[in-house]
């Protein structure tokens, strides 16, 4: 939550010293986003700061990040603050390691270089991401549920899975694998939730 005051703040400052005239103009274009951001993000963030997670992301000198994390992303699915993320009006981030490894691939690309294959969902490998149907073809086997469940089943197999892979009921060597595995079942829900979200917007 600082993380989040803090940017806004940040945001405030760079308005108040804009010239005049200016702030209004960005804030004509900017409101429609805040407002789909504020309303996207909250449900979605502050479960995530409830759970502790520390971002993922190192900081250019190497040594961990010490923010929270906010959001999974939606490539790797490995927590990532604000700093250290792209965030659009859902509420949704992209880490900026996978950002980093879409810019070394198209340049790879364009230079004709071969391209690695894809890296199985929920892993830390910056490759090619699945396609859509296997994303979420993997996101229910995760979940434990089966194509065309009803969405409270859904919300009942995450409450479940959560519960389950919570690295709090896991302490000492289990921890890690635990966090994982628990990682992994957010990253499943939010693939899920995204195409609910596309099917009730068609």
């Amino acid at each position: 939550m600082a993380d989040l005051l803090d940017t806004i703040g940040r945001v405030v400052l760079t308005f108040q010293s804009a010239p005049q005239g200016m702030p209004g103009r960005i804030w004509d274009e900017l409101r429609p986003w805040f407002g789909r951001l504020v309303v996207n993000a909250a449900p979605k963030w502050l479960p995530r700061l409830s759970f502790g997670f520390a971002c993922s992301v190192p900081q250019p000198t190497g040594a961990a990040c010490p923010r929270p994390a906010i959001a999974a992303c939606d490539v790797c699915g490995q927590p990532c603050c604000l700093d250290h993320a792209r965030i659009d009006q859902y509420g949704d981030a992209i880490c900026y390691r996978c950002c980093i490894e879409a810019i070394r691939r198209k340049q790879a690309e364009r230079a004709g270089e071969p391209q690695p294959g894809p890296a199985p969902p929920g892993g830390h490998a910056h490759a090619t991401p699945p396609t859509p149907d296997k994303d979420l073809q993997w996101a229910r086997k995760t979940l434990g549920v089966k194509k065309g469940a009803d969405w409270e089943e859904v919300r009942a197999a995450h409450r479940k899975m959560s519960a389950k892979w919570h690295p709090d009921r896991h302490p000492g060597t289990g921890y890690a694998a635990a966090e994982d595995k628990f990682k992994q079942v957010q990253r499943a829900f939010g693939l899920l939730v995204k195409e609910r979200e596309k099917k009730e917007a068609a």
